[in-house]
């Protein structure tokens, strides 16, 4: 898994409730490859793009939040704040917007890894932050 990182948290705040490594985030007309290797291109062709998505099979859960809890936070028809950073170990921030749950359904939790079906999509366009 060499994708770049997305994390979600509740709106508003910078706590993340889970993170993922996802193929691609998809727009209205294409999907858009996460793991590009011109991330500088990759970031300036989604920023601004309107009537995106993405959906993950499986989320990493930082210290402190077990499965039972994201099944009480991650909830559906709830916005959430999407933060993207560049892949690796870097923390560079890429690009930043706000998603809509459309589907949250843990189905296993091991360790800090949750299982099961999450989907996003995102309210309003994604930012390059300043």
């Amino acid at each position: 898994m060499n994708g770049n990182k997305i994390f979600i948290s509740l709106d508003g705040t910078s706590t993340p409730l889970a993170g993922t490594k996802s193929n691609e985030i998809q727009t209205e007309c294409e999907a858009i490859e996460v793991t590009s290797p011109l991330t500088g291109v990759w970031k300036q062709h989604i920023a601004g793009r309107k009537g995106w998505s993405f959906s993950t099979s499986w989320l990493v859960m930082p210290n402190g939040v077990s499965g039972t809890k994201l099944r009480d936070l991650l909830r559906i028809g709830q916005t959430y704040t999407v933060r993207i950073y560049e892949r690796g170990s870097s923390n560079t921030l890429l690009l930043t917007g706000s998603a809509l749950c459309t589907q949250a359904k843990v189905t296993a939790t091991r360790g800090n890894l949750a299982t099961g079906a999450f989907s996003f999509v995102g309210d309003g366009e994604l930012a390059i932050p300043q």
